[in-house]
């Protein structure tokens, strides 16, 4: 909590939040999690920060870091309009399709995009994304981020999906 407190006051806006996850996974077998590389911020101590207060967010939800993770949690973070950013190589959803090369996506300044990947498939299972949340000034990011990531990971883990009773 303290990392999430000490973190990067902020735009004035309220940060839109949305989280998708993919229905079909279980989330209660994942206790572990570990950090892979996203795209950070171009200041190397505010990129730590935000690192810090993702992991502190993940503790507080009752996963543990681990070097032999379940989950892979990759953070990328934009204050640049329309940057591009390298989110990895990884499975989307069902694995309907795959890529082995890393996919470019180009998202709004501001951005911060969380995701969560079954470690042993690599496959995208969860995301949670804000807007109007990160800045190039570090001193402006102290409320915002810990904001945002208190919305985005308030009802995680998601509830297992209900499946239809057959009659």
């Amino acid at each position: 909590m303290c990392a999430l407190s000490a973190f990067l006051l902020a735009p004035a806006a309220l940060a839109d939040v949305s989280v998708d996850w993919d229905r079909g996974v279980a989330f209660a077998p994942f206790d572990t999690f570990g950090l892979e590389e996203g795209t950070a911020l171009s200041n190397p101590l505010a990129a730590l920060r935000l690192e810090q207060a993702v992991s502190a967010m993940l503790v507080e939800k009752g996963l543990r870091e681990d070097p032999s993770p379940d989950l892979l949690v990759i953070v990328h973070a934009s204050v640049e309009p329309a940057r591009s950013l390298n989110v990895g190589s990884y499975k989307e959803g069902g694995g309907a399709w795959e890529t082995q090369a890393s996919a470019i996506r180009v998202i709004d300044a501001g951005t911060l995009l969380v995701d969560l990947l079954e470690a042993s498939t690599r496959r995208l299972i969860w995301r949670g994304m804000a807007t109007d949340t990160i800045t190039n000034n570090p001193g402006r990011n102290e409320k915002p981020v810990p904001k945002a990531l208190r919305r985005m990971f308030k009802k995680f883990p998601p509830a297992a999906a209900k499946q239809a009773v057959p009659k």
